[in-house]
């Protein structure tokens, strides 16, 4: 998302303390991947987001270096970053404003639903790259954790059937048995599995097309581009799997 279009779907902008202006257009250009500025490219970065400007901005933002809890710290060069607090800060604003908190707090609750330890953990490590602004590592966890826990059930529940229908397909996934976990690294592709997972009736047609919406999105969040992958989407992806697959298909 650019700069503008951040500052935009951001309600009441104009009415915020300045401080609050400053760190969340410098929120919005760590977003575009401008980690550093200064003060004369923060104040084109309020022009360029058609927001009016803020008289003596180079004079304030020493300002907000100061204390232990600074929102910015300057680099040996003399320009500006955002800090851990600083960010912080505006992620708490950001999760109020999306409604994402709440959701957050959902996750770990369903997290806790999980009866396996080391699933609850790794389902806990993913919660905390949702928490440190990485969405993308949380799906691409949330999405391994959810191949293993239906491997696993294969194996516990299902090892005849799967291996039956990887038998009846036409391609080179016909010679794959299924006898431990390993095996299956085998299977061409994650989109194979999914298939003889619904062919042996393991998972309903409904089920099928989760996997393969959120096969699609854990590709596109794996994969450097430019496409978004806003907090929001990540969490309704980890909401269904979890519900859906993980908490559906039981082991135990």
């Amino acid at each position: 998302m650019d700069l503008a279009a951040f500052i935009q779907s951001l309600p009441g902008f104009s009415e915020k303390a300045v401080r609050s202006r400053i760190l969340l257009v410098a929120y919005g250009l760590q977003q575009e991947g401008t980690i550093e500025f200064s003060a004369d490219e923060l104040k084109r970065a309020f022009q360029r987001a058609r927001l009016p400007s803020i008289a003596s901005l180079a004079s304030f933002l020493p300002e907000l270096c100061r204390g232990n809890t600074a929102p910015l710290l300057t680099t040996p060069e003399g320009r500006y970053v955002l800090s851990l607090d600083g960010r912080s800060e505006i992620e708490i604003y950001m999760d109020a404003v999306a409604g994402i908190r709440p959701a957050k707090e959902a996750l770990l609750a369903l997290a806790a639903r999980i009866t396996d330890a080391a699933e609850r953990r790794f389902l806990n490590e993913a919660f905390r790259c949702l928490q440190a602004g990485a969405p993308r590592g949380a799906i691409v966890m949330t999405w391994a954790l959810t191949v293993d826990h239906l491997q696993n059930h294969v194996l516990i529940h299902h090892t005849s059937a799967f291996n039956n229908s990887l038998k009846a397909r036409s391609d080179q996934n016909k010679h794959v048995i299924i006898a431990i976990k390993d095996d299956f690294e085998k299977i061409t592709k994650e989109v194979v599995f999914i298939e003889v997972l619904r062919s042996a009736n393991i998972i309903t047609n409904d089920v099928r097309k989760i996997l393969d919406t959120q096969l699609g999105f854990r590709n596109t969040s794996a994969h450097p581009s430019t496409v978004d992958v806003p907090e929001s989407k990540v969490v309704g992806a980890i909401e269904d799997l979890v519900i859906n697959v993980i908490l559906k298909y039981k082991n135990g």
